[in-house]
């Protein structure tokens, strides 16, 4: 799932936050209000699934660049450590 995927998700389950939240106003008869709660807790879950998908679709990005990063500092080393060649220079 994509960013955009899941930004679309999150901004339209707080349309529907905002629907269900006005349930309860609309009438006050106790079956309405206890869908409506449910509603808005199965929203809640959405949203958090949603935000921790994206979390960690940013992780694995940051994880992947971090890789790439040591990459190249490998192969521009020669595959050396950087720290090795300190030491070889000051001796």
């Amino acid at each position: 799932m994509n960013d955009s995927t899941l930004d679309f998700l999150a901004v339209n389950l707080s349309k529907i936050e905002t629907i269900a939240g006005g349930l309860p106003r609309i009438s006050q008869r106790s079956g309405l209000k206890m869908k409506a709660e449910e509603i808005l807790l199965l929203i809640d879950k959405a949203r958090r699934a949603a935000f921790d998908m994206k979390a960690e679709l940013i992780r694995s990005e940051v994880r992947l660049s971090r890789t790439e990063i040591r990459k190249r500092k490998g192969s521009e080393t020669g595959g050396r450590n950087d720290h090795a060649i300190f030491l070889a220079v000051s001796d």
